[in-house]
């Protein structure tokens, strides 16, 4: 019987878990979708200070979603993956800071080549974390 608690517990925090990374993924999304409009946009019009806050922007909702994760209690059995899209967010929520403030177009386009492989490294750890929830 006491097993049958334990795995009715653990069914619980999985989907709890899933729900908030669902949540969590979504706006984030969201906030991807609508700095593509806006450095889009402002590559035409508005010049290196429209795309730095545009970065600043999605800074923050990068460090909404590593808070997100250090605050979702996931299963032991994905911890380790959740740790890791939780520091690769921070990690871009970092650079996205940092390219925010640059001084220059050069080290804005030198700073910012580094998201690329940031962003595949977060969308491999999102799914391994995804499939660990099944």
């Amino acid at each position: 019987m006491a097993f049958a608690v334990v795995s009715a517990g653990s069914t619980v925090n999985r989907q709890e878990a899933v729900l908030s990374l669902n949540d969590s993924y979504a706006t984030l999304t969201r906030a991807v979708r609508q700095f593509q409009t806006e450095s889009g946009a402002c590559s035409s019009a508005g010049g290196l200070t429209c795309v730095e806050a545009a970065d600043g922007r999605l800074a923050t909702s990068f460090d909404k979603f590593s808070n997100d994760m250090s605050s979702t209690n996931f299963p032991s059995s994905s911890r380790v993956a959740a740790d890791r899209l939780e520091s690769v967010s921070s990690r871009l929520a970092t650079l996205l800071h940092q390219v925010a403030t640059v001084q220059s177009v050069a080290d804005y386009r030198a700073q910012f080549s580094q998201f690329q492989p940031l962003g595949s490294e977060f969308d491999r750890d999102y799914h391994v974390l995804r499939t660990s929830l099944v």
